[in-house]
């Protein structure tokens, strides 16, 4: 008997207490896991829209800096941009190697870069070059596609959610500006509107700059990623007396 008694097992008190710590032990444990699981879901997340965003955005940009000077037989002057706003815009550029072709240059591609519903779009449009006066002219809708999704804006204009802003636009200051910054385009077109620049304010842009957020598939905005990036239109020499954007040639 006496040895059977030496070896009792817990009492009830014991046995509780030590539920207690395996239960708080455990819960500890599962909400580290959780944690854990959680941030590297919102590391995988970023990374994917890292990657994402950096290859559009590189898209994006390789775009719009092979602008080239084309003039429609409707305009007044050559330019680079066609049309321009705070969510799509549209620039004549040349991706060929300009190979005269009985006689006559290759007519610049129309593309552009919009959004809606959180979506970047590419449409090409091929051109025809007039060989009398060397105008171009564009007909059809082109082709499109879809290179960008979950992508939203990271501006607005004043806080307004129905007005993304993913183009902004800058000039050359007004001659006569002196100072550090007169040679530099940051005087910012049509600041506080929210429209399409008018055929002047298009014949003035030397920069402009591209902001927005990638979202993972998920949805969830902790693992979004802002972009930015900026360009500089070919056409606009800094080292000129009175500098703005000029087609020479086209």
């Amino acid at each position: 008997m006496r040895r059977l008694r030496s070896q009792d097992g817990f009492t009830l008190p014991e046995l509780l207490v030590t539920m207690v710590i395996a239960m708080i032990l455990s819960l500890a444990t599962f909400s580290l896991i959780e944690v854990v699981m959680k941030r590297s879901g919102d590391v995988g997340a970023r990374v994917e829209t890292t990657a994402t965003g950096r290859t559009a955005m590189d898209q994006i940009t390789r775009q719009l800096r092979s602008q080239v000077c084309a003039k429609r037989a409707t305009m007044g002057t050559a330019r680079s941009i066609d049309a321009a706003g705070p969510a799509s815009l549209t620039v004549f550029a040349d991706f060929t190697n300009e190979n005269v072709s009985g006689g006559i240059m290759p007519a610049p591609d129309l593309r552009t870069i919009s959004w809606a519903n959180n979506i970047f779009t590419e449409t090409v449009v091929k051109g025809t070059r007039k060989d009398t006066d060397n105008s171009v002219s564009y007909s059809g809708t082109g082709t499109s596609r879809q290179f960008l999704t979950s992508v939203v804006a990271a501006e607005f204009l004043n806080n307004d959610k129905t007005k993304p802003i993913f183009f902004r636009y800058y000039k050359f200051p007004d001659a006569g500006t002196v100072g550090a910054n007169a040679a530099l385009p940051n005087e910012e077109i049509a600041a506080g509107a929210y429209r399409n620049l008018t055929d002047d304010e298009l014949l003035s842009v030397a920069r402009i700059t591209i902001s927005f957020d990638v979202l993972p598939k998920s949805g969830n905005v902790n693992g979004a990623t802002m972009l930015q990036n900026e360009i500089y239109v070919r056409t606009a020499d800094p080292n000129a007396q009175s500098p703005k954007p000029t087609c020479l040639t086209y």
